[in-house]
């Protein structure tokens, strides 16, 4: 029998969408920074010696100090008889001894399977927090925890893409934004909505940049959701009360899901800014995804 020389699994016959996804972790410039990278170790013929690659917030591998609590908290949970040694007290600060032994009591065993939306009575802080931030009660019930931000877009995108009488499903993204949510979009088959932030307006938005938006859409695919970034990702700028008010009433005569993307909530640094969660100003829409993660930077 003759052998079959042809490739199974190979980008000739790669799903297309997978292809087509550009990201800061696998895009062209990370990909050619790769390859000067190589090219200075065999013969150094670039003006430097080394690379930074900053194309992702991963300020540890320049030498930023993790913050000390989720490390220390993650030792004593994954090996609780450190809590009773004699010198515990010594080596561990009282509060994330307190809180280890919290957790420990909570749960059956640290690093087994936790229930898919995470242990509940990290979802009931979680929920006693928004509570408090918001000066509006929100329920654990409706809470879903995810190691990242990434993992839970990916999860939520997924459910919209959907083909309807062969049109795509569309999204509107910020432009600039971050490269994940494009790079999402891609991967599920969606058609990117672009609406673009005003630079001479400190990265504002109006709403007839929307309705543009919706317009030049026609015929590409069928809007299903917006996406907001707030504070801005890369562009930093908070937006005011009002215009959250205008988005959501935009979100609902368009029966567009909202994903407010808020994981920059606490990086303010102009004390006249006032910044304010879509969950703490919406009242007429119907359906709302809130995006909020611990950053990366506290637990690595």
């Amino acid at each position: 029998m003759a052998l079959n020389n042809s490739k199974p699994f190979s980008t000739l016959n790669f799903n297309p969408h997978i292809l087509n996804v550009e990201y800061a972790v696998r895009g062209l410039i990370p990909t050619r920074a790769s390859e000067i990278a190589l090219e200075l170790d065999v013969d150094h013929k670039w003006p430097f010696n080394e690379l930074t690659y900053l194309n992702l917030g991963n300020p540890q591998n320049l030498g930023s100090k993790p913050i000390t609590f989720g490390r220390q908290l993650i030792s004593l949970c994954a090996y609780p008889p450190i809590i009773d040694l004699p010198g515990a007290c010594s080596l561990f600060p009282e509060d994330v001894l307190i809180r280890a032994k919290s957790i420990i009591s909570s749960i059956t065993s640290f690093g087994g399977y936790t229930d898919s939306f995470g242990f509940e009575f990290v979802r009931r802080e979680v929920a006693n927090y928004i509570s408090y931030r918001d000066n509006c009660q929100a329920d654990f019930r409706n809470i879903f925890l995810s190691d990242g931000a990434s993992k839970i877009i990916f999860n939520i995108i997924s459910c919209i893409a959907k083909v309807q009488d062969d049109i795509p499903s569309g999204i509107l993204i910020p432009i600039p934004q971050y490269p994940l949510y494009t790079a999402c979009l891609s991967y599920f088959g969606i058609v990117p909505i672009p609406y673009f932030l005003d630079e001479d307006n400190d990265w504002g938005l109006s709403m007839d940049e929307l309705q543009e938006a919706l317009v030049l859409n026609q015929g590409k695919s069928i809007p299903r959701a917006m996406v907001v970034i707030n504070p801005g990702n890369p562009t930093g700028q908070c937006l005011p009360f009002h215009m959250q008010v205008e988005i959501l009433k935009f979100c609902n005569e368009q029966r567009l899901l909202l994903l407010a993307d808020e994981v920059y909530q606490d990086n303010l640094h102009d004390d006249a800014v006032k910044w304010f969660s879509f969950k703490n100003v919406y009242s007429s829409i119907q359906v709302l995804i809130y995006v909020k993660y611990l950053p990366t930077l506290f637990l690595m």
